[in-house]
Order: C-alpha cells, then structure tokens, then sequence
C-alpha cells in the first residue's frame, strides 16, 4: 500500500510543462486559463487515501459520480498551488484545483498525472476550431 503526501503534487508542474511543449509544437495557442490538473488513481483504496491526503491540503469543492464512477475536485491551498514557471519572462502559471476521478469498475488505470485543462473564454467553438486546434494527444 502506497503513503501518500503534499510531495506528489510537486510532479506536477513538469507534467504540465510537458502538455504545454506538446501543446505549442502543434500550434495550439496556450495562453489560456488552466482551469485544473488531474490525477488518476488505479484502484479505489488509492483513491481513498488521496481524498483523506486532499482534505488536509486544500478544500473539497464537489464530488459527484460521473460516468459511473466518483470524481472529486479540490481547491489547493494557495501555499500548495501548482506552479508553473512561466516563459520568455512572463510571470508563473498557478494551478489550484486539482480533479481526482476513481477508476471505473472494471477498467484497468495508471496512476498518474492525466491532463490539464484549459478554459477557452474569449471565442466560440467554431473560431476555436478555426484556428487549426483539433488535434488529440
């Protein structure tokens, strides 16, 4: 059994780093709002003991079943926020919700740093899509 603690959050930020690189090396505009990162958990004890380690580091906004499976989202606290370091001398990207699905009965998951999401505002779908943005990593 796995022991969890604040330091996992710190493999965050080079997770994001990643999608950010993959991101801008297919000319997907990535200056938007990051709304949050996910963690995905491999079975539902360790889904447990990071919902328990959570609470202690942030505040629980919601949990709901979605898609036949618990998903919970926390507010970390602003000392524990994610931080990305921002480029060509723009100022560090902040993370501070972080979304925990458990893993679907049945269904066989990695633990680890799934995706981050970001929160397209100031266009519509359409002009978005325009832009050449269509592509599944």
């Amino acid at each position: 059994m796995a022991t969890y603690d604040a330091s996992f959050l710190g493999s965050a930020s080079p997770f994001v780093q990643e999608v950010i690189a993959t991101l801008e090396s297919n000319h997907v505009p990535v200056h938007y709002k990051m709304d949050h990162v996910c963690y995905r958990t491999s079975a539902p004890s360790e889904y447990s003991d990071l919902k328990a380690l959570l609470s202690t580091l942030g505040d629980l906004l919601i949990e709901s079943e979605i898609g036949g499976r618990d998903i919970s989202t926390y507010k970390l606290r602003d000392d524990l926020a994610i931080r990305v370091p921002g480029r060509e001398g723009g100022g560090d990207r902040v993370i501070d919700v972080l979304e925990l699905p458990a893993p679907k009965p049945g269904r066989n998951y990695q633990s680890g740093w799934e995706h981050v999401e970001l929160v397209v505002d100031d266009m519509s779908l359409e002009e978005f899509m325009a832009e050449g943005c269509e592509i599944s990593l």
